[in-house]
């Protein structure tokens, strides 16, 4: 290969990495806000106890 060639190569193997950096969508870790409430148990229905009887708060 000529030295136009490689440069030419190179120029293109950036260009062509930096596009695909760009299309590619992250995943998103973790989790969402929603599960995180279900798995803590911050939306169930709590009891306690008045005069012997369960009661809902």
């Amino acid at each position: 290969m000529d030295q136009k060639a490689k440069e030419q190569l190179k120029e293109f193997k950036k260009q062509f990495n930096q596009e695909a950096a760009i299309k590619k969508p992250k995943k998103k870790k973790g989790l969402s806000d929603r599960d995180l409430r279900h798995l803590m148990g911050v939306d169930r229905p709590t009891y306690s106890r008045h005069n012997g009887a369960m009661r809902q708060r």
